[in-house]
């Protein structure tokens, strides 16, 4: 696959007139993107990676998002008609879900 893919990546690069990208440049955007609106373990799951550290460096590329999540969490505050419980779980309607939710009791 590697003798197919990495030529035709250099030809596509080279008609949008775009120099200096690798391959790999790819899969690094793809992980920082997965651990911008996911968790470790999903940023794991997705990329495949079997240990944390591995993983870690693309939560480290997200980080300073302080501001980001401040005003998402005053968005969902000053509007709690949108907000549902689950079990002992917050879940934003129609947000994904993620993992196991409790049973209904």
């Amino acid at each position: 696959m590697d003798r197919v893919v990495r030529p035709a990546f250099r030809d596509a690069c080279a008609a949008a007139d775009i120099s200096g990208m690798r391959l790999h440049d790819l899969r690094h955007f793809a992980g920082t993107q997965v651990a911008r609106v996911g968790n470790l373990v999903e940023t794991m799951n997705h990329l495949g990676h079997t240990t944390q550290s591995a993983s870690l460096r693309y939560q480290h590329m997200v980080s300073g998002r302080d501001a980001e999540i401040a005003l998402a969490l005053s968005a969902q505050a000053t509007n709690p008609a949108q907000i549902m419980t689950v079990g002992s779980e917050w879940h934003s309607p129609g947000a994904p879900q993620f993992g196991p939710t409790a049973p209904d009791t």
